[in-house]
């Protein structure tokens, strides 16, 4: 394979049960200029100033969608996160209210409640199954107005809709045929996606024409009350709020806790003052980005990473590559919680930064603060990850806690 070339698989083979346990090693191939390609023609970036920039630049944009004779999955490509400007901007704009600064320490107290909750009493913990999936899950239910019970529906469809992110996007012909492949290894599930999406579709819309008071709902219903967006854009984006509500945290959470537990003493230096815990959050969504790569396409001929583009070439951004890039981050396979502020893009950057972010950290801040401080122990063998590349987190992480009746000291995102 000639120099700068990769398999057209890559991505694939990263989500491979073996690969995924560590892809680092793969992805130090993309720490070059020019940047390298798929055998299958597209660019991919995995050095900080290449991803970063082509993130910033308001000449790469979000990629057009094939069109699709299904009403309800074009509906749901109505997620702003799908979108380019205007419609971008303007579905944003509606719900950014909510995740302001001072909207998001607001509901600081009604979260630690709810790890409280959830850890009262447990002495046996398995974080991924009991804390770090039902704490965001439960809380963006209750601000997005679901019904109480219903949270394991909503669960199990975005485990559905989620588990298709690894299959290559048909964009083109060469596409299409992947996408058959990774259909025939059950890497993407088209039939299942469908029923998943008309479910999660008719629920939010019903959801939105009743009478629920959920925060985050009612915020949705006054957008389509004012014109502001479609009741079709709002079951779009009350989809993608609940999905994104829960995954990218749940990941945080775990990762974070696993990593603490892997390097004692730092988990130490977190017990011993609890204002270190927002650095550990913080250098766990560097060591291991939650979501570790998204797709561009420039709008105009332009050259990026000694390579030529044209207008609709699909480029590949590798935000996990981009966080460990050793130009930027001093001995970047190191975890290190002391280690210099350098700003991490685990949330992605410019226009599309994810919008719910702060609300993440201050989530995985207090579940991380209240495990740390009822003093865990691992139990069991060493954790896997999940066979996936299009998120990072672990497919289950047992722990033994010293369980204590006092207060537990909180962290500061």
């Amino acid at each position: 394979m000639p120099a700068h070339e990769l398999p057209a698989e890559f991505f694939e083979r990263l989500a491979t049960s073996a690969l995924a346990q560590d892809p680092y090693a793969e992805l130090e191939r993309l720490q070059v200029d020019p940047a390298p390609r798929l055998r299958s023609g597209e660019v991919v970036l995995g050095r900080h100033v290449d991803v970063e920039g082509v993130l910033r630049s308001p000449v790469f944009l979000k990629p057009t969608l094939p069109p699709v004779p299904l009403q309800s999955v074009r509906t749901m490509l109505r997620m702003f996160l799908l979108l380019n400007a205007p419609d971008h901007l303007r579905l944003r704009r509606a719900v950014a209210p909510l995740f302001i600064p001072a909207a998001v320490s607001a509901r600081r107290e009604l979260v630690e409640v709810e790890v409280d909750r959830l850890l009262h009493g447990r002495t046996e913990l398995e974080v991924v199954r009991d804390l770090a999936y039902p704490l965001p899950l439960q809380l963006i239910c209750t601000w997005l107005g679901v019904r109480p019970g219903d949270e394991q529906r909503i669960e199990s469809w975005g485990k559905i809709l989620l588990a298709n992110l690894d299959g290559p996007v048909p964009l083109s012909p060469r596409d299409a045929i992947r996408y058959a492949a990774a259909v025939a290894r059950r890497r993407s599930r088209p039939l299942a996606t469908v029923v998943a999406i008309r479910a999660m579709g008719a629920y939010a819309r019903d959801l939105l024409r009743g009478y629920g008071d959920g925060e985050f709902l009612v915020v949705l219903r006054a957008a389509v009350a004012d014109g502001t967006m479609s009741e079709n854009e709002a079951v779009a984006t009350w989809a993608l709020l609940v999905i994104a509500g829960y995954e990218t945290t749940a990941n945080l959470i775990g990762n974070t806790i696993h990593l603490l537990l892997a390097h004692p003493e730092q988990l130490a230096a977190v017990q011993d003052d609890g204002s270190l815990v927002g650095a550990a959050v913080e250098e766990s969504l560097r060591f291991e980005s939650p979501v570790p790569m998204g797709v561009r396409v420039p709008s105009q001929p332009i050259t990026v990473a000694g390579r030529d583009l044209g207008a609709g070439d699909p480029v590949f951004v590798v935000i996990a590559s981009a966080n460990r890039d050793p130009t930027v981050f001093t001995d970047p396979d190191r975890f290190d919680i002391t280690r210099d502020a350098t700003p991490n893009i685990a949330f992605g950057h410019g226009a599309h930064v994810c919008i719910g972010a702060q609300l993440a950290r201050t989530e995985a801040t207090a579940a991380v603060a209240a495990i740390v401080g009822r003093h865990p122990v691992r139990t069991g063998g060493p954790p896997r990850w999940r066979p996936t590349f299009a998120t990072r987190g672990l497919e289950a992480l047992p722990v033994r806690l010293s369980f204590s009746d006092g207060p537990v000291r909180r962290g500061t995102p």
